[in-house]
């Protein structure tokens, strides 16, 4: 609301209901959080602990060990995997090692059942690595080729050895271009673009990914295009920066260039809330795409592939900024059957009556005016 936040959380436990945390306190804490986490600051520790403090008996309804989280407002850029659950001496313990977290755009998007829009899986994988950070080429604006400060130098081994592990061939270089995507992408299971992805939050439908023009085509893959589009893909790994990032509409989210996949039939989007670096980036996506060839699900592959990076990171590369960004948004495999119309009900009620007696105290407020 105006000043308070509230939660529901619903599990094989029961139905919870309850106010968080005032609404200016949390939102001051998490913005503080994100500039220090974007930073590389080790100051962060002790707000990912008092973020966590505030939010903590909301997450946690006894044993709970997997989350899938429904923000609203600022909340959808908050890193839940960065919040800090304790700290002993140098060590912290994040929350990613105490849960499996994903996140949905809505309770409606739970309840049904995902439909393969463009019908009939064709190839298992496609994976895009345009070199679009190269300043001299000429297939990016004066204006974008500013924005792109460096070639991102690990996107083909990261293209190469993803591709390796399903028996396929990457689409690298001045063969990514905007045309092939939109020819093949549709048909495909998964889909793992590594890219530009030039963010305007102002007007999230003019959000665009960077791919190679071509005769047909000028390159950039907008948001409005990937709306009129249908896909089969259970996943879309968008190894590129922001993402998740667009502006909130009441009721509806961040209409981000995630937002636009999952509008247009996508299952599941490993997206990114902020810059990740290249190189943890490409260390993160092979492991993720290891672990789902596997036979993990989606969010435990990601949990798993950042776990193994921690392990093998120091003091400086174990700030969330290098891992917490990449966020699975969607309906994961631990969410399939769980919400009933008998519980989507009850939460609907739970909302309209809340809306009411927010109203209903607004107009009594007015009239003492």
């Amino acid at each position: 609301s105006e000043k308070e936040i509230y939660y529901i959380c619903f599990s094989s436990e029961g139905l919870h209901f309850d106010k968080i945390i005032n609404n200016v306190s949390l939102r001051k804490e998490i913005a503080q959080l994100n500039q220090q986490i974007t930073e590389r600051s080790p100051s962060y520790i002790n707000t990912a602990q008092k973020v966590y403090s505030f939010l903590k008996h909301s997450l946690f309804q006894g044993t709970t060990k997997e989350l899938t989280i429904i923000p609203d407002g600022f909340l959808h850029y908050l890193s839940f995997d960065a919040l800090i659950t304790h700290k002993e001496g140098n060590s912290v313990n994040f929350l990613i090692n105490t849960a499996t977290i994903n996140y949905s755009p809505s309770i409606s998007y739970l309840l049904f059942e995902h439909a393969q829009l463009a019908g009939e899986v064709k190839d298992e994988i496609m994976i895009y690595a345009p070199q679009i950070g190269d300043p001299h080429n000429k297939s990016v604006s004066k204006e974008d080729r500013s924005k792109l400060l460096t070639i991102l130098p690990h996107t083909n081994a990261e293209a190469n050895l993803i591709a390796s592990l399903y028996n396929t061939q990457p689409t690298l270089g001045i063969a990514a271009t905007e045309t092939d995507f939109k020819d093949h992408a549709q048909k495909v299971r998964i889909i793992h673009l590594a890219t530009h992805a030039l963010v305007q939050e102002e007007n999230p439908n003019q959000s665009r990914f960077l791919l190679q023009e071509d005769s047909i085509n000028d390159g950039y893959l907008y948001a409005y295009e990937l709306y009129n589009m249908r896909f089969a893909a259970h996943l879309v790994g968008l190894s590129a920066c922001n993402t998740g990032v667009g502006s909130f509409q009441d009721g509806e989210g961040v209409m981000s260039l995630a937002r636009a996949f999952i509008y247009s039939g996508v299952r599941d989007i490993m997206t990114s809330l902020w810059s990740v670096p290249d190189r943890s980036t490409s260390e993160i996506m092979s492991v993720f795409y290891q672990n789902i060839k596997s036979g993990q699900g989606n969010a435990e592959a990601l949990r798993n592939a950042k776990l193994e990076y921690l392990q093998t990171s120091d003091d400086i590369t174990s700030n969330p900024y290098y891992w917490a960004g990449f966020v699975l948004v969607g309906k994961s495999e631990g969410t399939d059957g769980p919400i009933n119309w008998a519980t989507y009900a009850m939460i609907s009620l739970l909302l309209f009556l809340f809306v009411f007696y927010s109203v209903k105290s607004f107009l009594k407020r007015g009239s003492r005016s």
